[in-house]
């Protein structure tokens, strides 16, 4: 398992995820306290003389992704065999990220290579061991460093992550960042 940090926004138990902040979605809605702050520091504050300035009306333009691009993943639910535990976003970028593997042999490595789609463009990829076994109480988290993680565990008995590009990781399956 590879660690990386998350961030995100919980509405009413679908997942939304901010572009500051930290959150970890569960299946049981719970969130950390803890968040992040940004502080925006002008370059020359000791020189700065704010009596010209007038007050910026402009809101910010809204970060909107387009939901239509995939059924949109949510923590305590079923996806064919694989339970989805949880959902961690940090730092990604508006927009909706999909999940794809390469095509796999049985006579292959164990080593599986999954690709993470922001908008439908690949935007980072990490490798996993598609041998690693999950059961209903041992879970396997999909790390995408400075992105996202993914926490699954099998939704009964016992199986590997090689059915995970049929059942989540087919491109269908979406995590909407605002």
């Amino acid at each position: 398992m590879v660690a990386g940090s998350t961030r995100g926004l919980p509405v009413l138990g679908v997942l939304l995820l901010g572009c500051g902040g930290r959150a970890i979605v569960s299946d049981d809605g719970g969130v950390p306290a803890d968040s992040g702050v940004i502080v925006l520091e002008r370059a020359d504050a000791a020189n700065y003389d704010a009596s010209n300035e007038q007050p910026d009306s402009r809101s910010p333009t809204p970060c909107v992704a387009n939901p239509g691009m995939g059924q949109e993943i949510q923590p305590g639910q079923v996806y064919n065999r694989y339970y989805l535990l949880s959902v961690q976003v940090t730092g990604a970028p508006c927009g909706v990220y999909s999940f794809t593997v390469d095509a796999m042999a049985p006579t292959d490595s164990q080593i599986a290579t999954a690709h993470l789609l922001k908008d439908g463009i690949n935007v980072l990829t990490v490798t996993y061991f598609w041998q690693t076994t999950v059961t209903d109480t041992q879970s396997f988290t999909f790390v995408f460093p400075d992105y996202l993680s993914i926490t699954v565990r099998a939704a009964i008995g016992s199986l590997n992550l090689w059915d995970i590009p049929q059942d989540l990781f087919d491109g269908n399956h979406v995590v909407i960042a605002q």
